[in-house]
């Protein structure tokens, strides 16, 4: 389980660092706080279920406690390196919300 953890959080990082982080770095295991530095304003953490107790909200919840956006990146079983743009991201309604607004969408008082 953590080798499979591990790897998912370098290859998160790897991915990020490609695309517009160039310090985001894995953190390992046993080390508390975000999965994935060298984001700032971001607390991303990095979910690999497989036969895991915690679930998708418990691990939003943990990403919320700390600052910045929070948001789980989810490597569905059966997924790797090769399907690395397939992975998912789970975020609150509330904070999609806004990152949507901000991006120019919707209508209305709210934006």
């Amino acid at each position: 389980m953590a080798k499979r953890w591990s790897e998912s959080q370098h290859l998160a990082a790897g991915w990020y660092r490609e695309h517009g982080w160039e310090f985001a770095e894995a953190v390992g295991n046993g080390r508390s706080g975000v999965d994935i530095t060298g984001m700032p304003g971001l607390a991303p953490e990095v979910w690999s279920p497989v036969n895991q107790h915690k679930s998708i909200q418990s691990k939003l919840k943990d990403a919320a406690k700390r600052t910045g956006l929070a948001f789980v990146l989810q490597r569905p079983p059966g997924y790797g390196a090769h399907n690395l743009p397939y992975w998912l991201v789970t975020l609150t309604l509330s904070d999609h919300t806004d990152l949507l607004h901000q991006a120019g969408y919707g209508t209305g008082e709210d934006r």
